[in-house]
């Protein structure tokens, strides 16, 4: 029986990376497939639905495209053309989600940099990046304004929300373009090759850490993630927040992949989680959890005890997953389990 079971195992488990590979394939094939086009339907699915949740502001799934769209029109009129960069200060919030579809849309690339930076650090990461914009939350203002007096790169600097200063406020000049969905020349044909995002994470030594991810492979990570961890429409997200990574920002996909809500929340502002059903985290959890979540998510670096937590409470199924660079490829690790992210002319596993 023992045979049996150990048969059985290893054959689900086969079948279900085939399946996992010829879904990724299929994607990787279909070069006009975007996360533009994931939100669009989205957006069409679920309209009033909640889609995500900060701690001043809910957006739902019809108004998170149309800010994306605002974004992109903006990056149009201000000449971002394709591979060009824009980075953003952002903490966890509606609006920095919005901003990485709305951009990424017209083939900007967005450079994430982590506010928590040393300012010295934080300058040296956007002078390499080298945008003609920087958009900044006005929470987040000082932050920059530290890291501007070791800037040597000119930029033209936005800032999101009220301010006491002179630049120029971008929820003003977004609220200015249409909402409505991109067509003709402004709807552009995106490359799943090309890059189309950059986030500088700050990690424990002080140093930064650099993550990109191209087009197609955050098209898979939108269309997918959400499958292979186990989330469904019923189910409710909470991302806490506690540095910025690749993996926290791309988190929200998990819930909206299905047509769920996702809360945002920052780990350092604590905020009431809500009743999540999944639980997202990044560091290490020291609070009780919840007893409305069936299922935690995480992509720590640091030490959560998961066999401790699933001993204690033994209805939750932790999961664990990042993206990694391993040469030329990009590998999603799940559980432990590798699982190589191809590009269109790659679409075959390693």
């Amino acid at each position: 029986m023992k045979a049996l079971a150990r048969w059985t195992a290893k054959w689900s488990t086969a079948r279900a990376t085939k399946s996992i590979d010829a879904r990724l394939a299929a994607i990787a094939n279909t070069p006009d497939r975007s996360l533009r086009d994931e939100v669009e339907e989205w957006a069409a699915e679920g309209r009033d639905r909640p889609a995500l949740i900060g701690a001043e502001e809910t957006l739902a799934y019809r108004d998170l495209y149309a800010r994306s769209n605002r974004w992109a029109r903006w990056a149009i009129v201000h000449g971002v053309g394709a591979g060009d960069p824009v980075v953003l200060l952002f903490p966890p919030r509606p609006e920095r989600f919005a901003a990485l579809v709305g951009l990424t849309a017209v083939g900007a690339v967005v450079g994430f940099a982590d506010p928590r930076l040393p300012p010295s650090t934080l300058a040296a990461a956007i002078g390499a990046i080298r945008p003609a914009h920087v958009v900044v939350d006005a929470t987040r203002l000082d932050r920059f304004e530290a890291a501007a007096a070791h800037l040597a790169h000119a930029c033209t600097v936005w800032v999101h929300g009220a301010h006491g200063m002179a630049y120029q406020r971008i929820d003003e000049a977004l609220a200015e373009f249409s909402a409505v969905r991109l067509i003709g020349p402004d709807r552009r044909r995106l490359d799943h090759a090309a890059p189309c995002l950059l986030v500088v994470e700050a990690r424990d030594d002080g140093r930064p850490h650099v993550e990109r991810l191209d087009q197609g492979r955050l098209t898979m990570l939108a269309c997918e993630l959400a499958g292979l961890v186990g989330a469904s429409r019923d189910d409710r997200l909470t991302v806490v927040e506690d540095t910025l990574t690749l993996e926290t920002l791309l988190a929200p996909v998990i819930a909206l992949a299905r047509g769920a809500p996702c809360r945002l929340c920052d780990a350092r502002h604590p905020a009431p989680l809500g009743e999540p059903t999944l639980l997202h985290l990044d560091a290490a959890w020291r609070e009780p959890l919840p007893l409305s979540v069936r299922l935690l998510v995480t992509s720590a670096r640091g030490p959560l005890a998961l066999a401790e937590i699933a001993d204690v409470v033994t209805e939750i199924r932790p999961r664990r997953w990042r993206l990694f660079h391993e040469a030329e490829r990009i590998v999603l690790d799940l559980d432990d389990r590798r699982i190589v992210l191809p590009l269109a002319a790659d679409a075959i596993r390693s």
